[in-house]
């Protein structure tokens, strides 16, 4: 048993095809093949089904493969402690945020830290919180931002920022600077779909749990995504809560439509989730810093 053939086991297990597989791990397809049919041997278990297409994981095989990314994690995390002693930054880092976040956050401080970081390659991915914490869990994910406490041992958090939230108005013609939680329209409320972190905290904030929204429509919308929650509002001239860096780019007439609130508690505590055991200190702390700094300004 090597660490190429635990490469090739989670490649074809990700790619469910022996071409592809064998392309991303830049060797060629029967090289592959023969490498997995060798440890198979040795370990006398079947760990894919070749019969069906696409090739599947094989029940056993699905048992050894959250060890076997365990494994080749603890060796890149030992690679990156000699980085670290040698003053080095290097090799792959894979970053998660959730689908409220990411757009409005990450333009704003992705490539500045690449461009300081040119030899560590970076991944980005948009996934909710629950999917983060199990990616983060499996060492599938490196860091994670995310927008509520993780309550989970093996995960450390580090506050980014305090955002608020804005009542973003279609339904009024007179839109106040200004307002209070009780002065909402509750009749006239979108959120997101379930599964958002970001609908769950507009609920506890206003007090939604034992309301029913859109009690006089017949079509109940669930936006997918911030932006699809914006065009049902202004289509269908309602109202929702955003999060301050989302409202950036709006224009003068949207900008017009947002209120702020009085109450403090009207706001959500972005959080960058490492696993306890992350060993990445030097781009921890520099992640870190970058989104402080960058995103200061548009917070005051």
């Amino acid at each position: 048993m090597n660490i190429k053939q635990l490469e090739y086991v989670v490649s074809l297990a990700e790619q469910r095809h022996f071409e592809r597989a064998a392309e991303k791990c830049f060797v060629s397809q029967s090289t592959l093949s023969t490498m997995i049919g060798r440890l198979e041997d040795e370990l006398g278990l079947l760990l894919f089904d070749r019969t069906k297409k696409p090739i599947s994981v094989t029940k056993e095989g699905e048992a050894l493969l959250g060890q076997i990314r365990m494994v080749l994690k603890d060796l890149e995390m030992l690679s990156s402690v000699v980085q670290e002693i040698k003053g080095e930054v290097s090799g792959e880092l894979s970053i998660a945020a959730i689908p409220t976040v990411a757009p409005f956050l990450l333009p704003r401080v992705l490539w500045k830290f690449a461009k300081r970081f040119p030899k560590v390659k970076i991944e980005v991915r948009e996934l909710i919180t629950q999917h983060i914490e199990q990616g983060l869990l499996n060492r599938e994910i490196d860091m994670g931002i995310t927008a509520t406490p993780t309550h989970i041992e093996d995960l450390s958090e580090h506050i980014l920022y305090e955002e608020p939230f804005y009542l973003f108005d279609y339904d009024s013609n007179n839109v106040k600077a200004n307002i209070n939680l009780e002065e909402i329209n509750y009749d006239r409320m979108y959120l997101l779909e379930d599964g958002h972190c970001l609908s769950s905290q507009i609920e506890n904030v206003c007090s939604l749990s034992h309301r029913h929204l859109d009690t006089y429509q017949n079509v109940n919308f669930k936006a997918g995504s911030i932006d699809s929650l914006i065009r049902i509002v202004k289509m269908n001239k309602g109202l929702t809560l955003l999060p301050k860096l989302a409202t950036f780019d709006f224009n003068e007439n949207e900008k017009k439509r947002l209120s702020q609130f009085n109450q403090k508690t009207a706001a959500r505590t972005v959080r960058l989730v490492v696993h306890k055991h992350f060993v990445k200190q030097r781009l921890l702390e520099t992640f870190l810093k970058e989104i402080k700094q960058e995103i200061a300004p548009y917070l005051t």
